[in-house]
């Protein structure tokens, strides 16, 4: 009788420990998780990388992490990232210690390339310094291009951004409201175009002054036959 009470006691214990797990050993398994995610994506090929989607994890950190997706990995990365989504919050209730008061901004991604043989959302640390220019030529057409025939019913749903080419200050049109994912759109390009003028920055000390026009003063937009014009 009194080997079955111990033997009770013990797997109380045992049981006991197990609900109430330290917030230490919640954020490894979390981070088991997250490298478990990531060694899915590592094993998938570079095929077809049109078909891929981005999807974003915020780690215990609160550092934004992107990871490609397709149908093929879809159901396995569903269910890795809904443990690592539970075992990250139990952790974070766990964790008593002061927390801060701001986050971190997310790191400016692009779209699903092929690096060392998988797919990877790309970071302008992924990118050559000739690539960093090439990006920048056409990501300054694409602002400047981006919207398709104007109008312009009134000045004041038009504004400029500040724009750098070839270390001369120019501005792009951008319009305020509207459709929320066309403006998604613009925004995510105008932030690729600034991380990457940044990423050139890092790298050629001849940019840095250029880079630098960014913090330039916006322009005004006036209406003309109903066309947005920057005010030179």
């Amino acid at each position: 009788m009194k080997i079955s009470k111990l033997f009770a006691l013990v797997v109380l214990c045992a049981s006991c420990k197990k609900d109430h797990e330290s917030y230490q050993d919640l954020y490894s398994k979390a981070d088991k998780k997250l490298t478990e995610i990531e060694d899915l994506v590592k094993k998938s090929s570079c095929n077809n990388l049109g078909n891929w989607q981005i999807d974003t994890i915020i780690d215990g950190q609160g550092r934004y992490k992107y990871f490609p997706v397709d149908n093929l990995i879809k159901s396995d990365y569903s269910k890795l990232k809904d443990a690592y989504v539970v075992l990250l919050d139990a952790a974070q209730k766990a964790d008593t210690r002061p927390k801060l008061a701001y986050t971190i901004p997310p790191e400016v991604h692009f779209e699903v390339g092929c690096i060392d043989g998988h797919p990877k959302v790309l970071l302008t640390t992924d990118f050559t310094v000739e690539q960093v220019r090439e990006r920048l030529n056409t990501g300054l057409t694409t602002l400047e291009t981006f919207y398709t025939n104007p109008s312009c019913e009134g000045a004041n749903n038009w504004s400029t951004l500040p724009i750098v080419k070839d270390c001369t200050l120019k501005y792009v049109l951008h319009q305020m409201g509207g459709d929320s994912e066309n403006q998604a759109s613009f925004n995510l390009k105008y932030r690729q175009y600034k991380a990457l003028s940044s990423k050139l920055a890092q790298v050629d000390p001849n940019y840095v002054k250029c880079d630098n026009m960014l913090l330039a003063p916006q322009k005004d937009v006036t209406c003309e036959n109903n066309i947005p014009l920057i005010k030179d």
